[in-house]
């Protein structure tokens, strides 16, 4: 958020938008929750629409980069014997979520690189709207990332918590049921 909306937001009113993200995430399919919490906050402290794109974008961009990076991670310091004939497939499927994680991070953190890359990408007039919402989208990344690192700081430390919390869940679940290492 900007800071001037950081000043006047309360704790327990951004908390609330988050609570309801994450009860509309249960109730509904993909990333509506979030879309609708930022919606909110867009509504209640009059913040622009490429800022509130932007913290939704930052918020999925993040999330997936925490969650497949934790999932990568796992296949190394998890305690789970592993068939050797799969060795080789999960080993290749792990590397391939940690690139992705520092890909989708240095998307959120060097968004204009990525909008150079990505209009510098040949493809057919049909696409235009594509590209052009792709670079829109890049250009609040932008904004967003001028308010300074401090924000996308907090943005990853809370993502990669929530995800970190998640799997942490997942595991406590499958020891529950009686799934042993």
């Amino acid at each position: 958020f900007p800071k001037k909306v950081k000043e006047e937001a309360s704790s327990l009113m951004l908390t609330g938008f988050l609570a309801a993200a994450f009860m509309l995430n249960l109730a509904l399919p993909g990333p509506v929750g979030e879309a609708l919490s930022a919606a909110m906050a867009r509504r209640k402290y009059n913040i622009s629409f490429s800022h509130a794109l932007a913290s939704l974008g930052l918020s999925r961009i993040l999330g997936l980069a925490s969650a497949c990076g934790i999932s990568g991670l796992v296949y190394w310091f998890a305690p789970f014997e592993i068939n050797p004939d799969w060795s080789f497939t999960l080993q290749s499927a792990a590397a391939f979520l940690v690139m992705s994680s520092g890909f989708l991070i240095s998307i959120a953190l060097f968004p204009k690189k990525a909008a150079y890359i990505i209009a510098s990408i040949p493809h057919p007039k049909m696409f235009n709207p594509l590209w052009k919402a792709a670079n829109h989208f890049l250009g609040a990344l932008q904004e967003t990332l001028e308010l300074g690192w401090k924000s996308y700081g907090e943005s990853f430390m809370w993502a990669l918590l929530g995800h970190t919390m998640v799997a942490l869940g997942i595991y406590v679940a499958t020891i529950a049921i009686g799934i042993q290492a």
